[in-house]
């Protein structure tokens, strides 16, 4: 055990308004504030704060201090002789100039030695660290639903989420690094576990909710690796992702089923900035197709990892009076190889088939088609070396050349995510 004795000599007291940053630390702070990028603002913060210090000590105590360790039972029995315990020393007279902080009384961050306007730009980017995706909104608690909100672990690390899923996603549980972990629905079925390694990070989540229910859901990580889709993609598909952000924690909603007991009807996520990941430039249009009928839903983002440089070189198309499958031929010239990796055949086997392949250096640039409450009955791509106002049709069994509006050039389609019967 350790006993600590302290003597005090002096206690000094100050008002922060009677102090100012020294030069060298408020140059470091704006300097700061200046970067481009929103995570290297919070870096550069972060790193000035280690250079000098994050708090300063407005009371303090002076003096000096002695400190003993020993065993326990030394203590309890040494001799009073030993000269410790008389508490003489104490009162030996030491020169000022040997006096030592001994007690800390109370600080002040060091951001409130600054001006209005940046103690202001500092709390905007203190703020911004957090955000949610989808934003979120208040909405009404009746009394058979329930909200779980984890922002309070938005600063822990993420080490692997849990899934109980059917046809319905039934719980969501996140586990952090230190053990802490949220759990938001009911105890049916098996769950799930998705894993992280070190240093990696969930940056997109795709999810599908239909009447009112949490159907399905998929995690996408920095290091390009993909979980399974979990439950069923029912409904209009939705990606969740913010630029340089990764996933710090769940906003979960569920509710009673009158059949399947509690399930989960929504999820938002808290995002962290963690800097720069792979694709997340990447554009997502928005979903298109039947909103009655519902087929097995496929995400190509699994094939394409963290690649730029994977792009579509033929597209298979199957159909009759309306388009029964779709079945792409992805390229990754990489390391001066053309390895090319075919998916399956997302749909059904029916009808002739009809096979598009691009030319070298030619991208689907965008994809359009008609479609009913049951069945995607048309299809177009349109390609960057077609004729400029050119698009590919799939129709009634057919495979034709349009005229149409000019297409946007500069854009290349590296998958497709859509659903199929």
């Amino acid at each position: 055990m350790t006993r600590r004795t302290l003597a005090r000599r002096l206690r000094v007291q100050v008002m922060v308004e009677d102090l100012s940053p020294v030069p060298e630390f408020a140059r470091a702070i704006i300097e700061a504030l200046e970067k481009p990028s929103l995570y290297e603002r919070f870096q550069a913060v972060y790193q000035v704060l280690s250079r000098w210090g994050d708090v300063i000590p407005l009371e303090m105590e002076m003096g000096f201090s002695l400190s003993l360790t020993d065993q326990e039972a030394y203590f309890n029995q040494g001799l009073n002789n030993a000269g410790w315990n008389d508490g003489t020393w104490t009162s030996i007279d030491f020169p000022a100039i040997e006096w030592r902080p001994i007690k800390i009384l109370a600080v002040a961050p060091t951001f409130s030695l600054f001006t209005d306007d940046i103690k202001t730009r500092l709390a905007d980017l203190h703020n911004a660290q957090l955000s949610y995706c989808p934003l979120l909104t208040v909405d009404p608690i009746n009394w058979h639903c329930t909200i779980h909100h984890d922002t309070i672990n938005a600063s822990k690390t993420v080490s692997k989420v849990g899934i109980r899923c059917g046809n319905h996603i039934i719980a969501l549980s996140i586990t952090y690094l230190d053990g802490t972990t949220l759990r938001a629905g009911g105890n049916g079925n098996v769950e799930h576990l998705f894993t992280l390694t070190n240093g990696e990070y969930i940056v997109e989540m795709l999810t599908s909710t239909h009447v009112g229910w949490l159907h399905g859901i998929q995690f996408i990580t920095n290091k390009g690796r993909c979980s399974a889709i979990y439950g069923w993609l029912e409904g209009i598909p939705n990606i969740s992702r913010s630029e340089g952000g990764a996933l710090a924690g769940l906003l979960v909603s569920t509710k009673e089923h009158n059949q399947h007991g509690r399930l989960v009807t929504g999820v938002n996520v808290s995002i962290v900035v963690c800097g720069a990941t792979p694709k997340e430039n990447d554009v997502y249009s928005e979903y298109f197709g039947g909103t009655v009928q519902h087929g097995k839903g496929f995400n190509d983002r699994s094939i394409l990892g963290d690649s730029n440089s994977i792009y579509i070189s033929s597209v298979e198309v199957r159909g009759l009076e309306d388009i029964h499958s779709i079945e792409f031929t992805y390229t990754d010239p990489r390391n001066g190889k053309d390895c090319k990796v075919k998916t399956p055949r997302h749909g059904g086997s029916h009808g002739p088939c009809y096979r598009f392949d691009l030319e070298h250096g030619e991208h689907i640039v965008s994809i359009g088609g008609k479609y009913n409450d049951h069945y995607i009955r048309q299809l177009y791509f349109g390609t960057n070396l077609g004729g400029p106002n050119e698009r590919r049709v799939w129709h009634r069994g057919r495979s034709t050349i349009l005229r149409t509006r000019p297409l946007r050039r500069g854009w290349k389609k590296p998958s497709i995510a859509i659903h199929n019967w």
